[in-house]
Order: structure tokens, then C-alpha cells, then sequence
């Protein structure tokens, strides 16, 4: 059985996660009702923890890229659907740092040529 510190030293830590993991609200329009658009925190290259603006269109069986992605994305993830083709259609996302398209069906990229 543990002690009343232990047992104060894992919620403190369960608290410490929690909060690291909580997504905070970003007030722009999603492109699909299916999709999540939020801030949530992501640890930088540097070790601090930022606010990541994220559409997260993740397992949506999506066949492309959701068009009117909000501008100032910069976190997109699409991992588990069945795009194949990206196109062009990232090239507007001026501000993408992390492009998640695992699990997918992708057999060809446009270089926008």
C-alpha cells in the first residue's frame, strides 16, 4: 500500500499530464463537422511546450485533403483515411510545421510544376 506522499507525488504528476495534453478552443471554421480545429500544446525543437493551431481530420475515411483548410494551420493531421493524391493543395498553408499522412493511400504528390 502506498503512502500518502506517493499517492500526492502521482496525482500531482497525472495533473502535470493532463494539463500538457488538454485541447484549448481556436475560433476558426473547421472544413468538415468530422474534423477537430483546436490549439493543443506540442513540445518544440527547443524542449518548451507551444499552443499548435490543429485540424485534426484523423480516421475521417477522407479520399483528399479537405479543401478551405484554415490559413494559419500549422499543425494538419490526416493519418488513417484513404488519400491518395495530394495535389496541390497544401501549398497555401504558409505556416505547416507538422504534416501527419500515415496510413494512407498516397501513390502521387504534385511538385506544383
Amino acid at each position: 500500500m502506498g503512502s500518502v506522499p506517493t499517492l500526492h507525488l502521482i496525482l500531482l504528476l497525472l495533473l502535470c499530464f493532463l494539463h500538457h495534453t488538454a485541447a484549448k478552443p481556436w475560433n476558426t471554421s473547421c472544413p468538415l463537422p468530422t474534423c477537430a480545429c483546436e490549439l493543443r500544446e506540442r513540445l518544440t525543437d527547443s524542449s518548451q511546450y507551444i499552443d499548435a493551431k490543429t485540424v485534426d481530420c484523423s480516421n475521417q475515411q477522407l479520399t483528399a485533403i479537405p479543401p478551405d483548410l484554415p490559413l494559419d494551420t500549422e499543425v494538419l493531421l490526416l493519418q488513417v483515411n484513404n488519400i491518395a493524391n495530394l495535389g496541390n493543395s497544401l501549398g497555401s498553408l504558409q505556416n505547416l510545421t507538422e504534416l501527419d499522412l500515415s496510413q494512407n493511400d498516397i501513390s502521387d504528390i504534385d511538385q506544383g510544376r
